[in-house]
């Protein structure tokens, strides 16, 4: 499980990011995201 700062919520990693094309100050720092590049690699 990561830890969405958008949503201040858990989500699983294996789902990705619930919001891929929206903006998202967090996006730098954020597990979901990194997990979700590294998958696609």
């Amino acid at each position: 499980m990561g830890f969405c700062a958008k949503d201040s919520e858990y989500s699983p990693l294996a789902k990705g990011c619930r919001h891929p094309k929206d903006y998202c100050p967090h996006r730098k720092a954020c597990l979901i995201h990194f997990f979700e590049k590294e998958r696609e690699k």
